[in-house]
Order: C-alpha cells, then sequence, then structure tokens
C-alpha cells in the first residue's frame, strides 16, 4: 500500500507542493515549514494509516486534508511557544460527538460560502470530507448545499420524489456526520 501512496505523490508532487506553499503562506508558517518538508511528513503519515488508503475515493484531497492537519498540530505548537491563539483554527472547526445534522448542514454550507480569506483551505476541507463517503452520498450533498439546490430541484435532479430525495440527503449527511466526527476525533487524540 505504500508504493501506492508513493506512486500517488510522486504524479501530484508539483500541485501538492503549490497548495501547500499557499496554505503555508497564508498560515504564516510558512518560515517554520517548507512545502517539501510538508510533503515528506504527509507522506509518513499517509503510510502511517495505509490502511485507510483503501476506502479513500480522492487521494489528492484525502493527502491535502492531511497536510492541513499536520500544519495545524504545527500552528499549536507554535503557538503554545508564543502563548497565542491558534491562527489555523478555521481550517478544522473542533466538532463534538454531538453535533446535529442542522449544525453539520451550516458547517458545509459555510465552507461552500464564497469567504475569499479561507475559501481554498474550506474548499480542500469540504472535498476532503466528502470524499470519503460514497459517489451517491457525496452527489446528493453536493447538490443540496454546495449548489443551494431546494428539494424539489434536487429531486428533478436525481430523477426521484421529493421525499425520496428528503431521504437521502439526511442518510447522506448522517454518513457524512460519522466521517466528520470521526476524522476530528481522530486528529484531535
Amino acid at each position: 500500500m505504500s508504493d501506492a501512496i508513493n506512486r500517488v505523490i510522486t504524479q501530484n508532487y508539483d500541485t501538492l507542493h503549490q497548495a501547500f506553499r499557499i496554505y503555508l503562506s497564508r498560515s504564516g508558517l510558512d518560515g517554520n515549514l517548507s512545502a517539501d518538508e510538508l510533503i515528506n511528513e504527509v507522506t509518513l503519515e499517509a503510510i502511517s494509516h495505509a490502511d485507510r488508503f483503501r476506502e479513500v475515493r480522492d487521494p489528492v484531497a484525502w493527502l491535502i486534508g492531511i497536510g492541513l492537519n499536520l500544519m495545524k498540530r504545527q500552528q499549536s505548537r507554535v503557538n503554545r511557544n508564543h502563548r497565542r491563539e491558534p491562527l489555523v483554527r478555521d481550517m478544522y472547526p473542533r466538532l463534538e460527538a454531538t453535533m446535529s445534522d442542522g449544525d453539520l448542514f451550516d458547517l458545509l454550507e459555510d465552507l461552500a460560502s464564497p469567504d475569499p480569506a479561507h475559501a481554498v483551505e474550506r474548499k480542500a476541507m469540504a472535498q476532503y470530507w466528502l470524499s470519503m463517503i460514497a459517489p451517491a452520498d457525496r452527489q446528493i450533498i453536493e447538490l443540496a448545499i454546495m449548489h443551494e439546490l431546494d428539494g424539489e430541484q434536487v429531486a428533478r435532479q436525481l430523477d426521484i420524489s421529493p421525499g425520496a430525495a428528503r431521504m437521502r440527503l439526511h442518510r447522506a449527511m448522517k454518513r457524512l456526520k460519522a466521517v466528520v466526527t470521526e476524522e476530528a476525533h481522530h486528529h484531535d487524540t
């Protein structure tokens, strides 16, 4: 599995390097960590979680998510040394296991909003989370939240009844909530 991870990183090295260089610059970490060092850390972290690689639908989004989490940890270390509030806190908000479907819906809406200050990071996190669920779940969530279609419009797009659309969206949100909560728990420990 580590060969497959290394192959994905090698094939997408320029994309990852450019994205991480931008993220590091925006977070203020570029003086503490280079994009090359971050890619090395991402590689090690990805290999240590190689068992999860089989479940990943978008390997590049998964790797970027790992990089963002590593940056969050680095920012926390830097901030502890300087005794100040984390600057990257909005990139990966702390999630509680009791998050309601409405809270998750609001979070995804927030991630999809065109906030120029954090648009790239938020989009990457949304893509990362969505890459962890089934394509059908991802499709209905993207239609309802990212494209802001109402229940009738989603039903027409999927050629199903509005009731079926509501049920699918509810179930997809429940599965996404489980993924997001697990990721938050995994990275907070």
